[in-house]
């Protein structure tokens, strides 16, 4: 949409455009369109007809002084026209078309390697879940009564029974302390009975002699079925112990060698476990199979593949999934598989056993659905470009006729003919074209009217905005007032149009006059802000304001005395202020009116736990402890409103005297000792002992550094460090204090509100924080009234900084302290720091 307020360069203030055809010259030398705002069209029509004229004309836009010609086209419109609508149409469709593509083959490929890992992981589930429950369920076995008393007849009546609800399980044999088997059973008709595949012996040594943890054997086929031998220890326990989750691979189960009496051994068929694993779809390509942490072959779906147990430690893809760095790692990548075809595998290990199960998919099959959808991309593509030529052919012969029509409409027009009227009946852009160059001449004056309009909506808006807006030239002086504006400073339009903005209040901050200087913001990116300035009313009230001042950006040659240069908001906070100090006032009262009963409570709590001659169980003790503590805590709290509510108030009075500060600090690092022995933290302090002065208030301070080295002990884990540190800056005017912490940090994006009142980093830093959120606003406050500064610095998991510098002690700024208290009496030393002609 054209835009009237766009800037137009001075090189376009108006152009010229004249045809020059061959053999006949220039035709009635050229004609004139103006280029200003409101003339945007005579340009688009000087384009177009260069784009539209026949071949071997040329069009000139010029100045009067410099000419421009456009070089001449060596092809034909429709032949321009074709290729532009294919590059337009066509183009960005086959781009789109081709990056779909790769992102759907992208896709494509995710999906069949989600699938095949999917499989994969829940074959593995299913035989982590089959030999868990088989070693579980020996593990209970082994714990039953009949077995740790040694009564055999009980034991064989248990482990038959075992065996029967058990089908997998074909062979249960018992072998005492000394390796000799106590007792065998063996289903009917089993292979093994002749079978020594396993060695019974070697089992037993390993789950009694060598950490005392289950065994489960290498996979041994017997008659084409697999089998594996499990072996737990007998284990007696010195106590009772809760066997329902038991596993003899936690740590302390077993305390000494002298608590395993024996082993307890099944030998289970596996073929139920394989048949579960590598059931797959009856459509689907893949193969599952099981190797050991030996790189053998021991379960495959051909059976006779895998009774050879072949070793397949030549096959990178086996040493990659089996040689993963953790147990539980699942892996999917492209690689030959074990018949030597590409194949895409993943893997997926069998937590319970050092097996791992491993699926194929031929490549072939995992791209098949990506050609497909590649291979009708593009004959769609190849549809677009013949449709395209096609469309684009039509099209063009629809443009040619009318060409002659603008052109010579454009020449009237250009001629000063405002008049002009160019009649095509058509719908498309050259009908939208001949609308434009017909509506061109009544346009100047819909322009004046759109900016009356516009004009009437802006003073509407400012006039409906609460706050008050004034907009200033670039003297100051007042060009228009919003409503808001008149009735804050009860004035009329009238009254204050042309009146310099400084002369219509008096604005001051604490008795010192504040002057507004608009000139102070020649910077259009930044707004100059005076916050809490008052001024007097026509009534004689006291309204507090905040007046925000900016620059309004300019364009190039549009100032003159008439400009909106400074727009000036100033915001009413008088009805803010006198809320908030009601809150005070609140919260000042309730926390006198707790103060009271909460002291008699503490006081009775002292009087019994203090009393010799009261006898009190240590549960009740405990109780009265645990209510004392809250009681003193909640007392921090209301003590720490009330200083909050004399700050609010600036009420907060101070005994200023001559303090040695390094001898007020090693003394609070010595009071901390014993609160940094009990969270197992090393607290140091780092400075001079002794006569480093400062002026200030000695309860007040020592308050600010217990509370940081209080904050730093707390959220320092045990092991870490707290130093306290007391330098003297180079010029000797400043010293700075320091506390050091090996914390848990502070995140960046809480850092500049740590200092704001009821302040509580979420997070790690809020966890088990008792703490109200005012004792760094308390600390800020007492540093600043002593002419200092606080600032923390801080990395998450690496430790904070928390930092406060003060002015040295010098003759001068004692006086000036003594003088602020002069007239000062009746000094009372309340909890946190003194305070004076105080009641709280």
């Amino acid at each position: 949409m054209w835009d009237p307020n766009r800037p137009v360069p001075d090189f376009l203030r108006y152009v010229r455009c004249g045809f020059l055809l061959p053999g006949f010259g220039p035709i009635d030398s050229s004609f004139r369109l103006p280029y200003t705002r409101e003339h945007k069209q005579n340009v688009v029509v000087c384009q177009v007809i260069g784009w539209l004229a026949p071949p071997n004309t040329r069009i000139c836009m010029k100045k009067p002084t410099t000419g421009l010609r456009l070089p001449k086209s060596k092809l034909t419109i429709s032949r321009q026209a074709i290729i532009l609508f294919i590059l337009i149409s066509v183009t960005p469709v086959i781009a789109l078309n081709t990056y779909w593509l790769d992102s759907q083959q992208e896709v494509l490929r995710e999906q069949a390697e989600q699938r095949q890992l999917l499989r994969t992981e829940a074959a593995a589930d299913r035989a982590d879940n089959f030999m868990s429950q088989k070693v579980k369920a020996l593990i209970l076995h082994s714990q039953s009564t009949s077995i740790l008393r040694g009564d055999v007849d009980k034991a064989r009546v248990q482990l038959r029974n075992y065996i029967k609800q058990d089908q997998n399980i074909e062979k249960v044999e018992w072998l005492g302390d000394n390796g000799q088997t106590r007792l065998a059973l063996e289903t009917q008709d089993t292979p093994l009975t002749q079978d020594n595949s396993f060695d019974t012996q070697e089992a037993f040594r390993l789950v009694t002699f060598l950490g005392g943890k289950e065994y489960i054997s290498p996979v041994t086929y017997i008659n084409n079925d697999p089998y594996t031998q499990i072996a737990v220890p007998v284990v007696t326990f010195t106590t009772a112990q809760d066997f329902s989750h038991l596993s003899t691979s936690e740590e302390g189960v077993i305390r000494s060698p002298e608590d395993i009496n024996g082993a307890l051994m099944v030998t289970v068929n596996l073929h139920q476990l394989w048949t579960t694993v590598f059931q797959q779809e009856a459509d689907s390509p893949t193969t599952s199979y099981i190797v050991d942490s030996q790189k053998h072959l021991i379960g495959h779906p051909d059976q006779q593949f895998a009774n050879r147990r072949t070793d397949l430690a030549e096959q990178s893809i086996i040493n990659d999934f089996v040689d993963a760095s953790s147990p539980e790692e699942t892996q999917t990548t492209e690689a030959k598989g074990i018949n030597g075809e590409p194949v895409l595998a993943s893997h997926a290990a069998i937590p319970t056993t050092s097996w791992s199960v491993i699926t194929e998919e031929p490549l072939a099959n995992v791209s098949q659905s990506a050609d497909q959808v590649a291979t009708m991309v593009w004959m769609l593509n190849v549809a677009l470009v013949i449709i395209a030529i096609a469309l684009s052919y039509v099209f063009t012969r629809r443009i040619t006729k009318p060409v002659q029509k603008l052109v010579a409409g454009a020449n009237q027009i250009g001629q000063g003919n405002l008049d002009t009227r160019i009649h095509l009946e058509r719908n498309d852009e050259m009908g939208t074209l001949a609308e434009s160059i017909n509506n061109m001449s009544g346009r100047i004056e819909s322009l004046v009217e759109h900016i009356n309009t516009e004009r009437h909506q802006l003073d509407v808006v400012l006039n409906s905005i609460n706050e008050s807006v004034f907009a200033l030239d670039k003297n100051g002086s007042i060009l228009l007032a919003n409503d808001p504006a008149l009735q804050l400073f009860d004035v009329s339009s009238s009254q204050i149009i042309g009146t310099p903005f400084a002369d219509i209040a008096s604005f001051k901050r604490d008795l010192a006059d504040v002057d507004i200087d608009v000139h102070n913001t020649d910077d259009e990116n930044k707004t100059a802000e005076y916050k809490n300035v008052k001024f007097v009313d026509s009534e004689d009230k006291e309204r507090f304001v905040d007046v925000l001042v900016a620059r309004v950006p300019q364009t190039a040659g549009g100032e003159n005395e008439r400009t909106i240069q400074y727009l000036v908001t100033v915001i009413d906070q008088t009805h803010a202020r006198e809320l908030e100090a009601m809150k005070i006032d609140f919260v000042s009262m309730a926390a006198h009116e707790l103060r009271t009963p909460l002291t008699a409570i503490r006081g009775y709590m002292e009087l019994i736990l203090n009393d010799p001659n009261t006898e009190l169980s240590d549960q009740f003790r405990q109780y009265l402890l645990q209510g004392y503590e809250s009681t003193v805590q909640l007392s921090g709290l209301i003590n720490n409103l009330l200083n909050v509510s004399k700050i609010e108030r600036n009420a907060l009075q101070m005994s200023m005297e001559k303090l040695d500060i390094a001898k007020m600090i090693s003394s609070n690092v010595r009071n901390q000792q014993f609160a940094a022995e009990k969270s197992q933290v090393t607290l140091t302090y780092d400075g001079p002992d002794s006569e480093v002065y400062v002026v200030g208030d000695i309860t007040a301070l020592r308050e600010v550094v217990d509370n940081l080295i209080s904050n730093a002990l707390h959220y320092t884990s045990e092991g870490g460090q707290v130093t306290v540190e007391l330098e003297t800056e180079d010029d000797e005017d400043n010293v700075t204090v320091s506390v050091t912490d090996t914390g848990i940090g502070i995140p960046e994006d809480t850092v500049d509100n740590l200092f704001t009142k009821f302040y509580r980093v979420h997070g790690g830093l809020a966890t088990g924080s008792g703490g109200s959120g005012l004792g760094l606003y308390i600390s800020k406050s007492i540093v600043e009234s002593h002419g200092g500064t606080i600032w923390v610095e801080s990395t998450e998991n690496v430790g904070s900084t928390f930092s406060f510098r003060l002015p040295v002690y010098t003759e001068d700024r004692y006086k000036e302290a003594q003088g602020d208290e002069a007239g000062e009496n009746n000094v009372r030393r309340e909890h946190g720091w003194t305070t004076k002609n105080s009641s709280s």
